[in-house]
């Protein structure tokens, strides 16, 4: 490797192939998993606000340069996703095991999964309410039934589009 290769901090993309807005990149690749909208999953601005993907680096092909690495277009590596991805996501927890079999470390796991705990010391059914932490420290009640059969999370990240 020449010396100009050390000591640079490269944006690893697939190159030109594969340069789409995030938009589109999220229509393509939920479809590819059947998601028909991925806007009632997440807003559709969070990835430009809350981390680095979704977005492209033109000097990508700097490295390339140096070690060719550019293979696949943005439509062979979505269909590389529809054949790799299962049919069912992880959502941090067994979904196979039946309510009545729920324990306190299946609430845990499943609250570690969305990004931090389940604070109650003890269980006691699917229905009474226990207590959780967000990801952004907010505290807050809810059954389990609500959280993993629902499919419901923090109330007041659900109810601020800033979170």
């Amino acid at each position: 490797m020449p010396d100009s290769f050390w000591r640079h901090i490269y944006n690893i993309g697939g190159g030109a192939n594969t340069r789409v807005i995030n938009h589109k990149f999220m229509t393509k690749s939920d479809a590819s998993m059947g998601i028909t909208d991925f806007r009632k999953a997440f807003h559709p601005n969070w990835f430009a606000t809350r981390n680095v993907h979704g977005r492209w680096y033109a000097d990508s092909d700097r490295l390339e340069a140096l070690v060719p690495f550019h293979n696949e277009s943005i439509d062979d590596f979505m269909n590389d996703m529809k054949r790799n991805t299962p049919l069912l996501l992880n959502h941090g927890y067994d979904e196979t095991k039946a309510r009545g079999a729920w324990l306190l470390s299946d609430m845990r796991d499943a609250a570690a999964f969305l990004g931090d705990g389940c604070l109650s010391d003890h269980f006691d059914g699917p229905f009474i309410l226990l207590a959780w932490r967000c990801a952004l420290s907010h505290e807050f009640a809810m059954s389990p039934n609500l959280m993993r059969a629902g499919g419901h999370w923090c109330p007041s990240c659900m109810m601020d589009s800033g979170c």
